[in-house]
């Protein structure tokens, strides 16, 4: 299978400091991206924990029936000022940004190739993602919950906010562009060579 290549600047290296923990999606918001249970679950977590509950920031522009997510983020009260929006940052903001978190989060239902959560792994952001095919075969050292077990999500979210020792990131090859153009090329007959080698661009 050719998995897309992970851009080099999705690596360890410098993170946002923050005054509040905080946790970070990043994608597109729309309705397979699970966003309205982890809304739900965030103004549980602001009954818990008042003022001691972490920030949200959902980085990404709104995709289709997003509706859930737009009356959760209109008529909850709790939320103002807990859940943040962000979208056209730089790779470089993004980066410091996903670094910094507690955990990336990625609840998806349905999922092709979820490249943020393998930018998580890359960087060796910590990455609490849904237990579903794509996410076991490409970050399978992510903490993976059923996409419908709130209750699972919710106490992972609790223990990653509490929790302010660091742990070593597992060890994590991400995909690089080579292998990817290299599995495009075999499978179109081109042998080894890149497509662009192959049109004498690469030189």
């Amino acid at each position: 299978m050719a998995h897309l290549g992970i851009e080099t600047a999705f690596a360890p290296g410098d993170a946002v400091r923050a005054s509040r923990p905080y946790f970070i999606h990043v994608g597109t918001i729309e309705a397979r991206k699970n966003l309205a249970q982890l809304l739900t679950l965030w103004r549980r977590l602001e009954e818990e924990m008042g003022e001691r509950t972490p920030s949200l920031v959902l980085v990404g522009r709104y995709g289709w029936e997003n509706e859930a997510v737009l009356d959760h983020l209109q008529r909850s009260p709790n939320l103002q000022g807990v859940v943040h929006q962000a979208e056209n940052l730089s790779d470089g903001a993004l980066v410091r940004l996903m670094r910094g978190a507690r955990a990336v989060l990625a609840p998806s239902a349905v999922e092709g190739f979820d490249l943020p959560a393998v930018e998580a792994c890359a960087m060796g952001a910590p990455l609490i993602a849904s237990d579903i095919p794509p996410h076991r075969e490409l970050t399978p050292q992510a903490r993976l919950i059923d996409p419908l077990d709130g209750l699972g999500w919710l106490d992972a979210i609790r223990r990653a906010t509490l929790d302010e020792a660091s742990k070593p990131a597992a060890a994590f090859a991400p995909p690089r562009w080579d292998d990817h153009f290299a599995v495009v090329a075999g499978a179109v007959g081109l042998g080894g060579s890149s497509p662009l080698a192959a049109h004498g661009e690469g030189e």
